[in-house]
């Protein structure tokens, strides 16, 4: 039975539940493909605000853009750049996102990037976006009033180089915010697949914001250049690539780091900007706290949409209009209008006979490591309850158990409250109290989760009956993932809303018949899954296999050379399996490795590369012969890794100065006895380049490092790496990284020699 209903007056519950894709919509963008050497135009993707090279004939055209999606770019040097003119697009000036892709030649201090300002001191007007004060290395943004007050300022910690190293910047603008948040600025090195977390972590905003509004100067926006001429000495020399600009003149011009994520990985036209989105005018009730047996009326009226849907029980409905409908109980009504990619709702909710909806568990974790701590400190179990009304609800009396005969074994206090729509944690740790309450406010039941799987309920005050369970027992749980009336959610959401729908369970690992090792002759290798009519994919190229790269595993595959398979196991409504690798060692083919490889570059950061081993040491009469042997004495490392992660564009390899997080690329590591004198192991990780100067591009042979973290598998290597070496017995046997160092001072690669 549910809760009753506090008096309201009779009127509609509306609550908004959908939001566009792309908060924002894109009202200019410059590709900067522009081939023709006589042509001063700048087009304008959208055709609204085309602009003009400024001395053209400094501009250098079809430069090679950060990704070959993004076409070509343009290289700008002192005393050219781009007018835009005084256009409203190009010169926003209350909510707005502006977005391009820039490689520094030169880094000189108050170098522009972007300018629609007029003077130097704090009585100029407009925005500017520079390389900030000396050295000149950071991006700087200013919003200044001309009323001789700075708005906002921020320079951007992040120090930029000119070694040819693309970066992707963002500078995101909401007057309404009022503090120093408002501004946002992001600068994030080229990479392979910025997340929304990555663009979250590369974004700044001063401590505080200014209080006069931004005035722009009548002279125009200007790319590259101070002024109309690019006259000055602080023009940006270096190349620029899809400049955008989003604003629609209210907070919707502000994009969310998910869509700037998108943006950075795919460009600005990734997002269709002609697409207007769809509205919801009006969603009413004509009564929406009724008796049971009475009628209501709900109408509606949308607008841009290509398809409008009432639910629950009616379905597709037309874009304006009414229904009589007889609730038989307390129900939540949702319009969903959508057009394209593109989807708003809103939603009503009618109260019958003055009852709310039950409150329900939502999600739960019963082997927290990691994901949520609580006030004390401590990775308790958690138990999230959901409120589904469109108001407020008080838990006061309702029980939580983990026994299906003693149903109030851990009661909410009176008083608790959960907001409309919204969420709350209790951590189950077991508490001697059941009124424990810890630092931070949290509620703690005296009751804790088995991982291998119980009953668990949430019971109602009134009847005594669960009103949310899991029954008999939920399943059992894995290791910081979450448990809902969906299944499995391998990214928890504690207090928010789950991400997806859930999934039933994981798909059992794979095997393979044939072990990682040293092999001579050809053999065939079968890899399976316990799980039923799960899908085998796999790989020999060193990417990760998936239903979209790979062969489907039908027979037996066929090794007869060195090959790195890794193979994953896919079902629908299941979780895939982690990617599992083999590595299978040929040393003839090894030692005679050749110098150019198919589909591999033949340089690394512009200098020749090197694949094969030395042919004067493989062919010589004495050593050649004792090479097998050599290779065979010590432990292989083997290391497989995406081809492109490694060699590619934004490959680690062709960028070896750039440093950070943003340049490591997940890897399988195996170590491989030849003589089966240890164990070996297999792990998943992170790899990144270290050294100082061996990592000078005139050194091809570089130092890597194994990062362990839990982003890509187990968060430390377990391995008695040291256990032979002296006083090996104390050595450690955890390890956060690895450093595998190349010794280039002992190696032919050392550059001066």
């Amino acid at each position: 039975m549910s809760r009753f209903l506090p008096p309201l007056p009779a009127l509609a519950i509306l609550s908004a539940i959908g939001a566009l894709p792309l908060q924002a919509d894109l009202v200019a963008h410059y590709s900067f493909d522009e081939n023709i050497p006589d042509d001063p135009t700048v087009v304008d993707s959208l055709e609204r605000n085309n602009g003009i090279f400024i001395n053209g004939s400094n501009v250098l055209r079809g430069v090679a853009s950060p990704d070959p999606l993004l076409g070509t770019a343009c290289g700008f040097t002192l005393q050219s750049g781009v007018n835009l003119g005084t256009g409203s697009a190009v010169r926003p000036s209350d909510q707005f996102t502006i977005s391009w892709w820039m490689r520094p030649d030169t880094l000189d201090s108050f170098d522009r990037i972007y300018e629609t300002m007029s003077g130097t001191s704090n009585g100029a007007n407009g925005i500017r976006i520079d390389l900030g004060g000396a050295p000149g290395n950071s991006v700087r943004v200013l919003l200044r009033d001309g009323n001789g007050i700075t708005s906002t300022t921020h320079t951007h910690s992040l120090d930029l180089r000119n070694d040819g190293t693309w970066y992707f910047v963002a500078v995101r603008y909401d007057s309404t915010a009022g503090d120093g948040s408002a501004l946002q600025v992001t600068v994030i090195e080229s990479g392979e697949d910025h997340s929304p977390q990555d663009i979250s972590a590369a974004t700044e905003s001063p401590l505080s914001i200014g209080t006069g509004p931004i005035d722009l100067h009548s002279n125009g926006a200007f790319l590259a250049a101070d002024d109309a001429n690019a006259s000055g000495s602080n023009d940006f020399a270096g190349a620029l690539d899809d400049f955008a600009f989003f604003q629609t003149g209210d907070m919707h011009g502000v994009v969310s780091d998910e869509d700037l994520s998108e943006i950075c990985k795919s460009g600005a036209l990734s997002i269709s900007p002609d697409t207007a989105p769809p509205v919801i005018e009006t969603f009413s009730v004509s009564q929406s706290i009724v008796d049971a047996g009475s009628p209501i009326v709900l109408s509606w009226s949308v607008i841009n949409a290509e398809s409008v849907l009432l639910t629950p029980g009616i379905g597709a409905v037309s874009a304006s209009g009414s229904r009589q409908i007889v609730p038989a109980e307390t129900t939540v009504y949702t319009l969903t209008a959508t057009r394209e990619n593109r989807t708003t709702a809103a939603s009503i909710q009618i109260t019958v006979d003055q009852q709310l909806l039950p409150p329900v568990i939502s999600e739960f974790m019963a082997r927290n490591q990691e994901s949520l701590e609580d006030g004390d400190g401590n990775y308790s179990d958690w138990i999230e309850i959901h409120n589904p009304n469109l108001i407020p609800m008080d838990l006061g009396g309702y029980s939580l158990t983990d026994n299906a005969e003693d149903p109030f074994r851990w009661s909410f206090p009176s008083g608790t409250s959960i907001p409309a729509g919204g969420y709350l944690i209790v951590f189950a740790s077991q508490q001697e109290r059941d009124d424990y309450v810890d630092p931070d406010g949290n509620l703690h039941s005296n009751f804790s989760l088995r991982a291998d799987g119980e009953y668990l309920a949430l019971v109602s005050p009134v009847s005594g009956s669960p009103v949310s369970e899991f029954s008999p027992t939920y399943p059992e749980q894995r290791e910081d993932l979450s448990y809902g009336p969906g299944g499995f959610y391998a990214i928890p959401t504690p207090g928010a809303p789950s991400q997806g729908s859930g999934v039933i369970d994981f798909v059992a690992d794979t095997t393979f018949s044939v072990d990682r090792g040293f092999y001579t002759d050809p053999f065939n290798v079968e890899i399976t899954t316990a799980t039923p009519d799960a899908e085998i994919y796999y790989t020999t190229d060193g990417t990760e296999p998936s239903p979209r790269n790979g062969t489907l595993f039908l027979d037996p595959v066929r090794i007869s050379s060195t090959t790195a398979l890794r193979a994953a196991a896919f079902k629908e409504g299941y979780e895939p399996t982690n990617v599992d690798t083999q590595t299978y060692l040929f040393l003839e083919d090894i030692l005679r490795q050749p110098q150019s490889i198919t589909g591999y570059p033949d340089t690394w950061a512009n200098k020749p590369a090197h694949y094969q081993m030395d042919p004067d040491i493989v062919t010589h009469p004495v050593y050649g012969p004792e090479m097998e042997e050599a290779l065979m004495a010590f432990p292989t490392l083997s290391i497989a890794i995406d081809p492109a992660h490694m060699f590619g564009r934004a490959g680690i390899y062709q960028n070896p100065q750039s440093e950070g997080r943003s340049w490591e690329r997940p890897v399988s590591a195996e170590l491989i006895s030849a003589d089966g004198s240890e164990p070996g192991f297999q792990i998943d990780a992170g790899m990144r380049l270290q050294g100082g100067s061996s990592r000078n591009p005139d050194i091809p042979k570089h130092s890597l490092s194994l990062r362990f973290r839990r982003d890509y598998g187990a968060g430390k290597l377990q391995y008695p790496l040291f256990r032979d070496a002296p006083f090996g017995d104390t050595a450690v046997e955890e390890f956060d990284f690895l450093q595998l160092r190349a010794g280039f001072n002992f190696a032919w690669t050392h550059r001066h020699y």
